[in-house]
């Protein structure tokens, strides 16, 4: 089981896991030059080694071993002392146990279930991250020798206690993840809670949240309309130092994003949608684009490193109709809402063979006057919600349209889900309130100086019009009566 939740994190790291084994086989391969190349200094030119490398040539013309006493200490000068050619060895050692024990492959990711003692998981990820340390402090070491810079007066403290602290960005992404696995069922709180717990330590980690049902139980409150319940969505929110990203196999962008999750160089949270024990892969990749569309499950990536301010490190462009609060139902995208009508949580749901008994057909000619569309519904006030049933229209099995009543938790979910989705677009910038207040004192104060500006410029022009007039009046006067023009007043 674990391993087909996983499968995709797996799928996606395999083709960014050899980076880190060929740049150890590459610093292997200089390492070994560099001894090859203190071998020659120490050993090339013994006289042994002469003769092996001129043949023939040496012992009909030539005196091999005056050769070699003349050649031999200049050589032998430029070897390297025994203590940092031990050194070498002992990192070339190092460095080949870690090339082979497979700990920097697809299967080096290292994974535990959220269920799992948290101090437990704490020790297996300090371990980790402990191990992925010591690679880069091998290699780190290895460069420095290669360039003949180690001095060990500086860097054996300096590397003394190097830890996983130490490493840069760039080296934290190149380190197979560290995955807590956390399966999100209906009542998701208290996963979350121990997913944020554990993100606190600052640990590079990453939680991977499994969904296949798309269900979300809810305490009872008083106010159902706005349900109290924690959303795996707000976690940006909670905690601005951590990467997130929720996608699936809907999102244009799956395996870049979910790339990018599992290599950000911090703690991050990464947000799956599976598949149904037993789902085909088609009908699956159906079912996540109704997900998607409907709301229940929105693409979202939040980057702390992107930007100083928090909206622009928050993205939904992946989502479609992304500044709109519903899409609109299409026969094409697999809905099976009514050509046209906007396709709300409730609609998918419908889909879902786990809220069957969530719904109930009504006849068109039996509708009752207080049954009214779950959009209109949604809109209305606590108060005005008194006495009346939503209901959505749907496209049945058969091609037909019917019309359903939903249940309380289908209501209350469909609420919820239009809540949250309305604060993640003003999280993402796109629908601001405060800019649309704006937006609207803005265009009314300028309908106002445009209004004021028209009046002025009537009176202007009326102004204009009745001075022309009279002075053509003056002028024609003057012509018939030889009157001087100055001297008639037509006012």
């Amino acid at each position: 089981m674990q391993t087909k939740i996983l499968q995709p994190v797996q799928e996606v790291w395999q083709h960014h896991c050899a980076a880190l084994g060929e740049a150890i086989t590459h610093t292997i391969h200089e390492l070994n030059n560099l001894v090859r190349l203190d071998d020659y200094h120490r050993h090339g030119h013994n006289t042994e080694k002469l003769e092996e490398a001129l043949g023939p040539y040496a012992t009909a013309s030539l005196d091999v071993s005056s050769l070699s006493s003349v050649l031999g200490p200049s050589a032998r000068a430029l070897a390297m002392d025994s203590v940092r050619l031990d050194r070498i060895n002992e990192l070339l050692k190092s460095l080949e146990s870690m090339k082979d024990d497979g700990s920097l492959t697809v299967s080096g990711c290292e994974s535990v279930d959220i269920e799992e003692d948290e101090l437990r998981i704490h020790q297996a990820a300090e371990k980790h991250l402990h191990h992925m340390a010591s690679v880069f402090r091998a290699l780190r070491i290895a460069q420095l020798e290669i360039r003949s810079k180690y001095q060990p007066e500086i860097h054996d403290v300096a590397f003394a206690n190097f830890d996983w602290q130490e490493l840069s960005p760039a080296e934290l992404r190149l380190c197979p993840p560290f995955i807590v696995v956390a399966r999100i069922n209906a009542n998701q709180s208290a996963q979350l809670r121990k997913a944020m717990s554990l993100l606190e330590s600052r640990q590079p980690i990453k939680i991977v949240t499994v969904r296949s049902d798309l269900r979300t139980q809810y305490a009872s409150v008083h106010d159902p309309s706005v349900p109290v319940s924690m959303a795996v969505e707000m976690i940006p929110l909670a905690m601005r130092g951590v990467h997130f990203v929720q996608t699936c196999v809907a999102d244009p962008q799956f395996e870049e994003n979910l790339f990018a999750g599992l290599t950000a160089p911090r703690p991050g949270v990464v947000s799956l949608l599976s598949p149904l024990d037993h789902e085909e892969a088609d009908h699956f990749h159906q079912r996540a684009q109704r997900a998607v569309r409907s709301r229940a499950f929105p693409l979202c990536f939040y980057d702390p490193d992107a930007s100083r301010h928090f909206v622009n490190c928050f993205d939904l462009s992946n989502n479609p109709a992304v500044e709109d609060v519903w899409v609109n139902a299409s026969a094409e995208a697999g809905d099976n809402g009514t050509e046209g009508d906007e396709y709300t949580f409730a609609h998918f749901a419908e889909s879902e063979a786990s809220f069957v008994a969530e719904f109930d057909l009504i006849a068109e000619a039996e509708k009752p006057e207080h049954v009214i569309p779950m959009t209109d519904y949604l809109e209305l006030n606590r108060r005005q919600r008194v006495g009346r049933t939503p209901f959505i229209e749907v496209i049945d099995c058969n091609g037909e349209t019917a019309q359903k009543t939903a249940s309380d938790a289908v209501v209350v979910q469909t609420a919820d889900r239009m809540h949250l989705w309305r604060t993640l677009q003003q999280i993402a910038g796109i629908d601001n309130p405060h800019i649309q207040q704006a937006h609207t004192k803005l265009h009314a104060e300028f309908g106002v100086h445009v209004d004021s500006l028209k009046e002025q410029m009537e009176a202007e022009t009326t102004c204009r019009e009745q001075t022309a007039v009279a002075e053509a009046v003056r002028r024609f006067v003057a012509h018939l009566t030889g009157v001087d023009p100055s001297e008639i007043n037509v006012s």
